[in-house]
């Protein structure tokens, strides 16, 4: 590859010296311009540029340009123009047609340096092969067949310590993710554990799977430091699956092929059977918690589940629920009871819900009667009308953002609609009274009118 590059530039001179006579070459100055292919025609030159202007990848604000253009700049019988860029990243080449619009992408030679290491984006490399990314552009090896439909990609992300193997034909999925601390993720690139599995959706719906001979038994051994600490094994024999514990892996429980369960024996003849040491004189199965969390035993026939449960923590509870927590019948140690609610308050009785009744009793000791009395002040109705407008709710009724924020007493509220339909009949009243006394001041003005119509009369 570096005969190839010196091939290149020894053409570029002779081209250069067959069309000149000269001691030396001269590199001009135009490291400002990025000049497009047909500004170049019949001519072999050097240039000083700005990598960046010409955009070339590499290291360095400067670099050196060689342009080789064999033919004119009004078509393109003659074939591609060219260009080598060498700066501190390496060199770098590229090419177009005279009449193209734009030169086309770079690309870099690789050489090998005095211990024999080639570089891929890197200037000094440290091993055989060394790649690196650009630009944040992320170093990557692929690996096609002949047909290209099985298509791999190694890749080092520019922007995290990960290796990632990759599916190309499966739209690029990283399927396999090895961390800089040693973890390892297979559907997930954020492995949370040294050995991290995630299937996606529209998988087969099998994450892990264990494999063995006909006359082997797939194990899943845990140790720690390399001493036997558990095992779950699915003895073929048997045709049970088996959890086993301590360094001798005991057999603590089994699930049988007809889904019985058993914990304290490897035959359980029951959907649950739990056997205890008769030395230890201790019932056979106790249902408890630490702090904070509930014991519980669920009844469920057919879809129906209910459970009830014990919650141990600031306040103590008997519970029987349908479903989630939230939808309970729950008993406090004070004796509030909440349904739809794990927490009453001080409430008797909190429903979260609604409620139905034939008849509902509320004993209270205040009652708008006082509206009747002699000494209360009826608001005007022009009095009330101002403040509607202003307000937007009745006096003395809470609005409607106080009732969302607040809620409100029913016994309260009660009394307070009443004062309203008290007050109501009060207007009613003085507004009847007013048309009656209209009426009769209309009735007397009537017999005045036909009395004077008499006078009048010819």
């Amino acid at each position: 590859m570096r005969n190839l590059v010196l091939f290149t530039f020894f053409i570029g001179l002779s081209v250069f010296s067959y069309g000149q006579s000269a001691d030396y070459l001269n590199v001009l100055n135009t490291q400002l311009t990025n000049e497009i292919p047909s500004f170049y025609a019949h001519e072999f030159k050097v240039e000083f540029k700005r990598r960046s202007v010409v955009g070339a990848p590499g290291s360095g604000t400067y670099s050196g340009l060689f342009t080789l253009a064999p033919w004119t700049n009004t078509d393109n019988t003659g074939g591609y123009n060219y260009q080598l860029n060498f700066n501190g990243g390496g060199i770098y080449y590229r090419k177009a047609l005279p009449l193209d619009a734009s030169w086309g992408d770079w690309m870099q030679f690789i050489m090998a340096n005095s211990n024999g290491y080639v570089g891929i984006g890197h200037a000094a490399p440290l091993s055989a092969l060394h790649i690196k990314g650009t630009n944040n552009l992320t170093s990557e090896i692929r690996l096609d067949n002949a047909a290209s439909n099985a298509s791999w990609a190694i890749t080092s992300m520019y922007n995290s310590d990960r290796l990632g193997f990759r599916a190309i034909n499966a739209g690029y999925t990283e399927v396999l993710s090895i961390l800089a601390n040693g973890k390892v993720g297979i559907g997930t690139t954020n492995p949370a554990d040294p050995l991290h599995v995630f299937e996606p959706s529209g998988g087969n719906g099998t994450t892990l799977r264990l494999d063995a001979a006909t006359d082997m038994n797939p194990n899943l051994m845990l140790s720690i430091n390399g001493q036997n600490a558990a095992n779950i094994r699915f003895r073929e024999s048997a045709n049970n699956l088996e959890f086993q514990v301590g360094s001798s892996l005991s057999t603590a429980m089994v699930i049988s092929n007809n889904t019985t369960v058993g914990i304290g024996t490897t035959s359980p003849s029951r959907k649950l059977e739990v056997q205890t040491i008769d030395s230890w004189n201790l019932p056979p199965l106790r249902i408890g918690s630490s702090s904070g969390n509930e014991p519980a035993v669920d009844f469920k026939s057919g879809t129906a589940t209910f459970s009830i449960a014990v919650n141990n923590g600031t306040n103590d509870a008997f519970k029987l629920y349908h479903g989630a927590p939230d939808n309970s019948l729950v008993v406090r140690d004070n004796g509030n009871v909440g349904i739809g609610t794990t927490n009453p308050g001080t409430y008797k009785l909190a429903v979260e819900g609604k409620i139905g009744a034939r008849s509902v009793k509320v004993t209270t000791a205040s009652w708008a009667d006082y509206v009747f009395a002699s000494d209360y002040t009826l608001m005007s109705l022009p009095e009330t009308e101002a403040y509607i407008k202003k307000n937007q709710h009745l006096p003395n009724i809470p609005s409607a953002a106080e009732v969302k924020a607040n809620g409100f007493h029913l016994e309260e509220m009660d009394a307070k609609l009443l004062a309203k339909i008290e007050e109501l009949t009060l207007h009613i009243i003085r507004q009847e009274k007013q048309l009656k006394a209209q009426e009769e001041r209309m009735n007397r003005q009537e017999v005045i009118i036909e009395e004077l119509r008499k006078q009048v009369k010819p």
